[in-house]
């Protein structure tokens, strides 16, 4: 029999076709050279039982070894090593969208009330809170995507009530929903234990922005200092900082979590600067002001024309349009560009098995950002975002 060693590359266990040999050469040569050991035979397979339970004990060695290995560990086990450095996988979220409802005077929009697409009536929104119309008028409330992960609703989409309501007589969502996510995968899981390592400790604009992408709702974070005694080219106080969030189109983070999070990640003798004020009480009870900037927005503008050929699906351009704004606005980052370039690759972006996932486009003869062919900044405060509201999709 053979044994798992270490070698320069970590822990070697044997395969089954060595445990097989290492074992038919032991028997031969303890009992005799021309004993019969074909697998077909009874004594040949009682070798491949035993040696089967062996290597599956082998596997179960490499899985505790694997399990202490951030680059080999999974699921479960990834997720008690990250434990260690206070790192969590993101569960199932459910995305987000602001819904303008028609309500006469007195209208109670209960808890349950749910909302749908037009043209998908299984894709469907849930009101945040029960909500009661003090007037007559247009009241913009917040609805939750029933189902987890990236689900869609395009602007002015939203408009079948699915819960009728004597008094609420319409409804419709002005801009795109805020999709949610689906459970952090291993690759993603293992890419944010790095960074946030790489950005532990306190009192540090790094760990501030990583303390900050913690909070549920928060997509991405970035915090700016100034250690000068003047204003400096961002518009920062002397001697201040300021973090800037980006929690969607309607912001899904609780002011006073990322209130809490300057407080708790704050510098010695610099402020937090910001348009959002407030307080938090640190360990001793102590109140302090605090206060943090959302991403100011930039909308962008997609003006985009193709070539296709016969392979191009019904509705190919309503899902190229969808695409593009999912595109632009997947794990969007304050300060990050929208690109020219990155919108023309999504007409020929392919899936696993190497098909497109948009067939039948020939070429791209247009396509302009805000009515440009150039790349559009939102400058280091802002967030580029897009909406299929403002996305024109032109096939030829």
């Amino acid at each position: 029999m053979t044994t798992p060693a270490f070698d320069g590359t970590g822990l070697a266990i044997p395969q089954y076709t060595d445990e097989v040999a290492a074992m038919n050469g032991d028997l031969q040569g303890e009992i005799r050279s021309d004993l019969d050991l074909d697998p077909d035979q009874p004594m040949g397979q009682i070798v491949g039982i035993v040696c089967s339970a062996v290597v599956q004990g082998y596997e179960d060695l490499q899985s505790v070894y694997d399990a202490m290995d951030p680059d080999n560990a999974e699921k479960a086990a990834l997720d008690n090593l990250c434990a260690l450095t206070g790192t969590k996988r993101d569960l199932d979220l459910r995305g987000q969208v602001a819904v303008d409802c028609v309500l006469s005077a007195g209208t109670v929009v209960p808890a349950t009330a749910q909302v749908a697409l037009d043209t998908d009536a299984t894709n469907v929104w849930q009101v945040s809170s029960s909500f009661k119309a003090p007037s007559n008028g247009t009241y913009r409330l917040t609805f939750i995507a029933v189902n987890v992960g990236a689900v869609l609703a395009p602007a002015h989409h939203l408009t079948t009530i699915v819960t009728p309501v004597t008094g609420w007589t319409s409804a419709t969502n002005p801009v795109d929903a805020t999709p949610g996510a689906l459970t952090e995968t291993d690759p993603d899981l293992r890419i944010k234990r790095v960074e946030e390592l790489a950005a532990q400790g306190a009192a540090n604009i790094s760990a501030t922005s990583a303390a900050a992408e913690k909070i549920t709702g928060v997509i991405s974070a970035t915090t700016l200092q100034n250690k000068t005694m003047a204003v400096d080219s961002n518009g920062l106080p002397p001697k201040s900082y300021r973090l800037i969030i980006w929690d969607g189109v309607t912001p899904g983070a609780a002011d006073q979590d990322i209130l809490n999070c300057v407080l708790a990640n704050q510098p010695c003798g610099i402020q937090p600067d910001g348009a959002i004020t407030g307080t938090a009480t640190d360990d001793l009870g102590n109140v302090w002001p605090v206060a943090f900037t959302r991403a100011p927005q930039t909308a962008i503008t997609v003006v985009i024309t193709i070539v296709k050929d016969s392979t191009f699906p019904a509705g190919g351009g309503a899902a190229l349009q969808a695409a593009i704004v999912a595109d632009g606005m997947e794990n969007r980052k304050v300060g990050q560009v929208a690109s020219v370039d990155r919108t023309k690759a999504v007409c020929f972006a392919r899936n696993d098995d190497g098909t497109f996932k948009i067939p039948g486009i020939v070429s791209i003869t247009l396509c302009t950002l805000n009515g440009g062919g150039v790349d559009i900044s939102p400058g280091p405060l802002g967030i580029a975002t897009y909406d299929t509201s403002r996305t024109t999709v032109n096939v030829t």
